[in-house]
């Protein structure tokens, strides 16, 4: 190896540090391994590790944060956690928004969550609970996606048809 200048070699230090941040950070959130090394995330700070998961948008993004979440009750907060934000009325048509919502806390109920905030209705969870949590909230909305196109659909006739004998007036 050729000889490197000593103010490079500290350089290199820091970039060996990080770098090992890095790669246990990507080992920690195996799913996210690719993203976290490509954007060189060490999992010191807030990051957005994905947008969606599989068939589901998460418009807000899949994030990592190391600050108590809002509306914690409890001082002890564990920090490193991935939460999820779930706008069911950006997910889907504001007519089905309510039966979306009892069916996101009905998905929920049993899946490991290190807590959830009921009123902004989003998870936090351990990095060994996002993979079986992203899975709960995708099921969740392909189910409330495919049960509700045919609702939707039968809304859209009525309006066109009160439409349509508007125009025949």
């Amino acid at each position: 190896m050729k000889e490197i200048h000593p103010k490079l070699v500290k350089k290199l230090e820091k970039f060996e540090t990080e770098y090992q941040q890095v790669t246990a950070f990507a080992k920690l959130l195996p799913l996210f391994a690719d993203r976290i090394i490509d954007c060189e995330f060490t999992g010191d700070r807030y990051c957005e590790l994905a947008g969606r998961y599989k068939q589901t948008p998460f418009n807000w993004g899949i994030n990592w944060g190391v600050n108590s979440p809002t509306n914690f009750p409890e001082e002890n907060y564990h920090s490193g956690l991935v939460n999820v934000y779930i706008n069911c009325l950006t997910l889907f048509h504001e007519d089905i928004y309510h039966l979306a919502q009892k069916e996101l806390w009905e998905a929920m109920k049993d899946v490991p969550c290190y807590y959830t905030d009921v009123l902004n209705s989003t998870f936090y969870f351990f990095p060994t609970e996002i993979e079986v949590g992203l899975e709960a909230l995708n099921n969740w909305y392909i189910k409330v996606k495919d049960s509700t196109q045919d609702y939707l659909k039968e809304q859209k006739r009525k309006k066109l048809q009160a439409q349509l004998q508007e125009l025949d007036k």
